[in-house]
């Protein structure tokens, strides 16, 4: 028995570690499928490798405070480095990488590791030797969600759904049994009621995520592809995806992710964006 409730502590544990390192970390991954991203009509026969693309956005997009100390509304609403699990800039390079690949843009294509600065002629001659006809490089002009979440309406009618939920199946699952003595114990269906609760609370958020109101997102990338024989540039260009509506609803249960989830999706339209232009304009 003892040896059963300590795994039970350690794994315990371990889901509390997970949450710590990655607090409310979105990833920065969308499905790969023919219904959400768009393959490639005419391939290149070009061998590709890429290297991690520069982050270039303004720090209100990536910080909080510098939101804040330009005075603007709603700093919350945004969505910030904090906001994404690991590295932003390696996430949007690699979840790049396997949209191209999954395309078939290329013949192949590659992430290596590098940072835009360790590319030089040494570098391009030693990809050349193993067969790489291109180097893709980028920069991220823009990357950010926004949604008007509203916590103070969320609350007032997940609790109240909640309550009125809960109360009459903790009334209706009450007993009271007679014990030793004419003394009377009270039970409780905690199972029912915690279900109760729970299905008033989801509800509750599910209709205030039917209101309308202000949803925003952008993607910018600006990318180009190098010849590692030439040096020549084959390819250069830039996508960008952006939306702001102020009369827009996402209903649903998971508010909270909702700032992170639409600047995800508007990294696949953008990609979905790259994939066409790659098709219609590389030699």
């Amino acid at each position: 028995m003892l040896h059963v409730l300590t795994k039970k502590r350690s794994l315990v544990l371990v889901i509390l570690s997970c949450l710590l390192i990655n607090g409310c970390g979105y990833s920065i991954r969308y499905n790969l499928s023919g219904t959400t991203a768009t393959r490639s009509e005419k391939p290149a026969s070009l061998n590709v490798v890429t290297v991690l693309f520069d982050d270039a956005r303004d720090d209100i997009e990536r910080e909080k405070d510098a939101r804040k100390d330009k005075n603007e509304k709603d700093t919350g609403d945004y969505t910030y480095d904090k906001n994404f699990r690991g590295n932003v800039a390696h996430g949007i390079t690699t979840m790049v990488v396997d949209h191209l690949r999954y395309a078939q843009c290329f013949k192949s294509i590659s992430l290596l590791d590098y940072t835009n600065n360790a590319v030089n002629p040494v570098l391009l001659d030693s990809l050349a030797s193993a067969g790489v006809d291109a180097l893709l490089t980028g920069e991220i002009e823009h990357f950010y969600g926004y949604y008007d979440r509203k916590p103070g309406k969320e609350i007032l009618l997940g609790t109240g759904l909640a309550l009125a939920f809960g109360i009459p199946v903790a009334i209706a699952t009450t007993t009271t049994e007679t014990k030793a003595y004419g003394f009377k114990e009270v039970k409780t269906n905690p199972i029912a009621i915690g279900l109760a609760v729970s299905a008033g609370s989801m509800l509750g958020t599910y209709l205030e995520s039917t209101g309308k109101r202000r949803i925003a997102w952008r993607t910018m990338l600006s990318l180009q592809l190098i010849s590692t024989t030439t040096r020549e540039t084959l390819w250069r260009g830039t996508v960008d995806v952006k939306q702001d509506e102020n009369n827009k609803s996402m209903p649903g249960i998971n508010s909270n992710k909702r700032k992170q989830q639409v600047a995800v999706e508007s990294l696949r339209e953008a990609v979905n964006q790259l994939v066409k232009k790659l098709a219609q304009e590389l030699p």
